[in-house]
């Protein structure tokens, strides 16, 4: 029995007031069919949810995360499961992205892509039917959204057939019944003037029930070839469907995707503790406030990157940590890190991290009226890096043969928390949000092992964060957040920006 057939079937049911299996959908997000809360009670054992006319659960056009036919819900005995009908938008089943078809449970929630509407799955307790307390009206409109709506198409052409059909039949009846009057009337007044004609009357009726069968046959035919142009039909219908859901995406909506794809691996990171040691003796101990002091990513290969003087930022000052760092102390920097989705913590320290220190040099500075020589790590050599190895996997994939030849005018898209708790807390309401903005390659060459960048949004807590291209309709990464250089006469790093790239954590 079709999906056409049975859902029909099921409404007729429903409509006379029988009982019929069902299940309920509960909208989380609101949107202008459906408000946050709402429900709708599921009677048809398939229907289909998207921004198509032809969906049972339909979404506005503005929703562009979902796709035209999206997913369908399909009852396969006691069981609901959930079909992913779409090929550029993902469908999550609390919270994880499905392949093909899931078997849903009481509880589940959908969401139509990572930024989609949400929905909640209830089921009905296996045995326990749905009795319809709705009125008649009410039971009409929701077989009409549900088991008519879909496949208006295929049913006007099913009614049509059945039209043709019976006036066909009308007409022949009408023609026969004429037919049989006539021959009746003749046969009488034959066998009044003579029986000899008998005979020839067996013939003809013989004849006449050759033609009946004859134009039976031509009938069926016409059936036949209705049924095969109302199927063409419909295969003419779904291609254009097909085509119109693979139209090209613009350049703004890939970029809008391919950045969505990997937000949830850049990492709000900040300092816990500050300890101090020298000769065994702890000089410093202080726990520190959390809050947003750097940016992290996680790549696909495990390793955890941010920039050097992130993690080792008394080597970029001139303090006491510095100092201490200089005559043999040990300072250690305890970090924690939050993905942008708060699913995923890291817990790490500044000893943890894989540092390239072949370019630190001494500087002899006066410190409390005596000479010392600090250990100090340089901004712009193309070392402001660091990485440390995790047993978790992210999104983002690296780009490093391609981060040494990006030409100038290239745009690099940066994620970050920009401003770190000027915006947002860990522990708030809000939630983590990970910022975006942009910057370009200024120059062809690389300038002193790093990458010139100009007209760059980013700013305080981007630092250690990943710039990408676009390639392929991916974000990948080219660069980490580095430096600003001195704008000279506002003494400002606003003009040009150093990034470090990709390519110098492989070396």
């Amino acid at each position: 029995m079709s999906k056409v057939t049975q859902s029909i079937k099921t409404g007729m049911s429903f409509i006379r007031g029988e009982e019929v299996s069902a299940y309920t959908l509960e909208f989380l997000t609101s949107t202008a069919q459906h408000p946050a809360g709402s429900s709708e009670m599921i009677i048809v054992p398939y229907l289909e949810i998207g921004r198509s006319s032809t969906c049972a659960i339909r979404f506005p056009e503005q929703d562009s995360t979902v796709s035209r036919k999206h997913v369908a819900l399909e009852r396969i005995g006691p069981d609901v499961y959930i079909n992913n009908l779409s090929s550029t938008n993902p469908t999550l089943v609390n919270g994880n992205p499905i392949a093909k078809q899931w078997k849903l449970t009481s509880g589940d929630e959908i969401q139509l892509s990572y930024e989609g509407p949400r929905m909640r799955f209830k089921a009905t307790p296996i045995g326990t039917p749905a009795v319809p307390a709705k009125g008649v009206t009410q039971r009409i409109g929701i077989v009409i959204n549900q088991a008519i709506r879909p496949y208006k198409t295929a049913a006007f052409i099913l009614v049509a057939a059945i039209i043709i059909g019976s006036l066909a039949a009308t007409f022949f009846i009408y023609q026969l019944n004429q037919e049989t009057e006539t021959l009746a009337s003749e046969t009488y007044e034959l066998k009044e003037k003579n029986l000899f004609l008998s005979d020839s009357l067996n013939r003809a009726i013989q004849a006449n029930q050759e033609v009946k069968e004859a134009m039976l046959a031509d009938n069926q035919q016409l059936k036949a070839q209705l049924q095969a142009t109302v199927a063409n039909f419909t295969a003419k219908q779904n291609q254009l469907i097909d085509q119109l859901n693979e139209k090209k995406a613009s350049p703004e909506e890939i970029i809008i995707k391919a950045i969505n794809e990997v937000k949830e691996s850049v990492f709000y990171m900040g300092i816990k503790n500050i300890r101090a040691e020298l000769d065994g003796k702890v000089l410093v101990n202080e726990a520190v406030p959390e809050n947003c002091h750097c940016t992290g990513f996680l790549l696909d290969d495990g390793r955890f990157v941010t920039a050097r003087h992130c993690v080792e930022l008394h080597l970029y000052e001139e303090n006491e940590l510095s100092l201490l760092a200089s005559i043999g102390g040990v300072v250690t920097f305890s970090f924690y890190a939050i993905s942008s989705d708060e699913s995923t913590r890291l817990d790490f320290n500044n000893h943890d991290f894989v540092i390239d220190r072949s370019t630190d040099y001494n500087v002899e500075k006066e410190y409390n009226g005596q000479k010392a020589v600090l250990l100090k790590a340089d901004s712009y050599d193309g070392t402001d890096w660091a990485y440390l190895l995790t047993n978790k996997k992210g999104d983002i994939q690296a780009a490093p043969n391609l981060s040494t030849s990006l030409p100038s005018g290239t745009v690099l898209h940066c994620l970050g928390y920009t401003y770190g708790d000027t915006f947002q807390k860990a522990s708030s309401n809000q939630g983590l949000e990970v910022l975006y903005s942009r910057a370009t390659v200024a120059k062809d060459n690389l300038e002193n092992n790093t990458i010139t960048v100009s007209g760059y949004g980013f700013d305080n807590g981007n630092s250690g964060g990943p710039l990408f291209v676009i390639r392929d309709e991916k974000a990948v990464a080219v660069a980490i957040v580095s430096a600003g250089y001195k704008n000279p006469v506002t003494g400002r790093d606003d003009a040009l920006g150093s990034v470090v790239p990709i390519n110098n954590i492989t070396n």
